[in-house]
């Protein structure tokens, strides 16, 4: 009687103890799976990237010039216009970028054509440009402004001296010397402006024996004259970008005689060393590449 009474208690102790193990068990696992769940949470919190977008806008514009001569500050701004609100006549030491968030602004431009930009588009105001901005509508305009300016520089200046007819500010010689360069560079590529440089001393030392060749000297000698004559005459900053864009058009008509005489230095250096051969077909490589990027960014 005394075993039987033994072996009873016995197995309820161990009924019990099984009871209590897989309580435990079911416990320990919901407190993990509630701490990895926590650490989930607290790992996406810390490791996610969020985008709040404040102003999106659109452009057809493909060829922005936004190039600052120089270390550069950069302002970002909200401007507010109330109705009837303008900037004044005003210019800019750097290039801006403007998108309207809401509302309207009307663009008076030095010339005095006028441009509408509505709500959702972006426009680009150009260093030195001439021009004020004005909310002709019944609401309030909101615009995000980024100014990039050389350093040291306010992000806009009054201009009224430029839109009275007192001769403003010219844009010195050698600065107008390096816009040149840097727009040969844009257009060309400085593959093919080396291989045309070689091209054309080739001419020059062998002699202008056909009329191919005069052609070719002719074509690349009125290019470089009006290029020359644009850089050196003094230019108002606020046409400059005018300036500039008669610049970049010449260029455009002269890439058929800079491409003819870079086939001049091919053809010179192919029945020469076998080196040169290699060095030829590498820059002609480049060029190649670089004026199908071009070719692209035009298209899309």
């Amino acid at each position: 009687m005394t075993k039987r009474l033994t072996t009873v208690t016995t197995t309820a102790d161990r009924s019990r103890r099984r009871s209590l193990l897989r309580l435990g068990v079911a416990a320990s696992a919901a407190v993990l799976a509630l701490s990895l769940t926590g650490l989930g949470h607290l790992y996406a919190q810390t490791a996610s990237l969020q985008i709040i977008p404040q102003a999106q806008g659109h452009s057809d514009e493909k060829h922005v010039n936004l190039h600052v001569n120089g270390p550069s500050d950069t302002l970002q701004a909200l401007l507010v216009f109330q109705p009837g609100a303008e900037t004044g006549w005003h210019i800019h030491p750097g290039p801006v970028v403007v998108v309207v968030k809401s509302g309207a602004l009307v663009e008076t431009h030095s010339d005095g054509c006028t441009t509408l930009h509505p709500t959702g588009s972006v426009f680009f105001e150009s260093a030195g440009e001439v021009h004020n901005a004005t909310n002709q509508t019944n609401g309030v305009a909101e615009v995000y402004a980024t100014f990039d300016r050389v350093l040291g520089r306010t992000p806009a200046a009054a201009a009224g001296a430029a839109v009275s007819g007192v001769p403003a500010t010219l844009t010195p010689r050698i600065e107008r010397t390096q816009t040149a360069f840097r727009l040969a560079v844009e257009s060309f590529g400085w593959p093919l402006m080396l291989l045309a440089a070689i091209g054309a001393w080739r001419l020059y030392t062998r002699g202008l024996r056909n009329r191919t060749g005069l052609a070719i000297c002719a074509w690349s000698a009125a290019g470089f004259a009006f290029v020359t004559i644009s850089a050196l005459m003094p230019v108002d900053r606020s046409f400059e970008r005018y300036a500039d864009e008669f610049i970049t058009r010449v260029y455009d008509a002269t890439i058929p005689a800079v491409a003819l005489l870079g086939a001049v230095a091919v053809a010179w250096a192919w029945r020469l060393t076998p080196w040169l051969r290699v060095a030829a077909a590498a820059v002609v490589t480049a060029a190649a590449v670089q004026a199908f990027q071009q070719w692209l960014s035009w298209i899309v």
